[in-house]
């Protein structure tokens, strides 16, 4: 039996020791877990521009490089020492 659409519940598993690790696009719910805020946030903050994202058809990524970017971090700094 599934839910309603609105009380569907998605599990990501993102298991990432370093940034640098991450795949060059993530999907939305992935941006959401690493900035540890609401999938609905993460969402919003797209459609708002706030988080660089990519529409291909009804898919949304978000390029890592750009997330990065808007963030203020460079990837030198995220590479393990």
């Amino acid at each position: 039996m599934l839910l309603p659409p609105q009380k569907r519940v998605y599990f990501v598993r993102l298991e990432v020791r370093a940034l640098g690790e991450l795949p060059e696009m993530l999907t939305v719910r992935e941006v959401a877990k690493l900035l540890r805020i609401p999938v609905r946030s993460a969402f919003q903050h797209c459609k708002d521009g706030r988080i660089p994202c990519v529409r291909i058809g009804r898919t949304v990524r978000v390029p890592k490089k750009k997330l990065f970017e808007a963030l203020g971090l460079r990837e030198e700094d995220l590479r393990p020492s």
